[in-house]
């Protein structure tokens, strides 16, 4: 059985990596999501997706030599703390690799809740979080 997912693309050079995610099989570990992220890393290529379980908050890693895989090396990179309301969700996890810091690369998700009056009721339950991952971590250097 094989995986498949839309993809949007970010970096051009990076359709050959969503054409190989594409057909990654589901015995690699990989459950993506539609807002996969690819980008390229100390000479490596790197998919970030979050697992596509409803809520489960984990950030995942994959690497390859190539832009068409084999992906190998699934590292949780974070794990989103709980939310303070149970309509509340997270999703589009994406790095930000231009924003080095450290040895560190800025990566963001997003919070929105089911509940369309907590929106303008209570401003953190709509809106993107930022965190800082060591790139040791990213690229599976460091567990």
């Amino acid at each position: 059985m094989y995986l498949c997912s839309l993809i949007f693309l970010r970096m051009k050079h990076m359709l050959v990596a969503a054409a190989a995610f594409a057909v990654l099989p589901f015995s690699s570990g990989a459950q993506a999501v539609p807002d996969t992220c690819f980008f390229r890393l100390d000479g490596k290529y790197v998919l970030l997706t979050q697992d596509k379980s409803w809520n489960s908050g984990k950030i995942y890693t994959f690497i390859s030599d190539t832009t068409y895989g084999p992906w190998r090396g699934k590292t949780l990179v974070y794990r989103i703390p709980d939310l303070p309301d149970s309509d509340w969700y997270t999703y589009n996890a994406m790095a930000h690799p231009q924003f080095e810091d450290d040895g560190r690369i800025l990566v963001s998700y997003n919070v929105n809740s089911n509940d369309f009056s907590d929106q303008k009721s209570d401003v953190e339950s709509y809106r993107p979080r930022f965190i800082w991952v060591d790139k040791k971590l990213i690229l599976g250097l460091s567990r």
